[in-house]
């Protein structure tokens, strides 16, 4: 029997979380967040996208778009341009709704360098 691991993570509204980053050669950045919540007891999902980059050794926000859904699951996805010679990802910021109660989830996507 394995000690000192941790718990797999519950949560209480919501099945799935997805954020993915990717920059094509031309510097065209694809920013997606997804969340699925639980169905027959999540009412609402809203969802809260930054694009970061990283710069004299802190991320910041260049950028956000943010989205509801009156269902259990939503995907934002959007495209910008960005400038070369930086780390970039992508912050989801997600909430999903069951009446007055919610749950907020925040998840980082993989890093890229353009």
């Amino acid at each position: 029997m394995l000690s000192n691991v941790p718990p797999a993570i519950q949560w209480v509204y919501v099945n799935q979380t997805m954020t993915n980053l990717s920059i094509s050669s031309s510097g065209q950045a694809t920013l997606t967040a997804q969340l699925i919540a639980v169905p027959g007891v999540t009412t609402q999902v809203w969802i809260f996208m930054y694009l970061e980059r990283y710069s004299n050794g802190a991320w910041t926000s260049v950028n956000s778009w943010h989205q509801s859904y009156q269902s259990i699951s939503g995907t934002l996805q959007r495209q910008t341009n960005v400038t070369s010679g930086y780390w970039y990802r992508v912050k989801a910021s997600c909430f999903a709704y069951s009446g007055s109660e919610s749950e907020h989830i925040i998840q980082y996507s993989n890093l890229v360098y353009r």
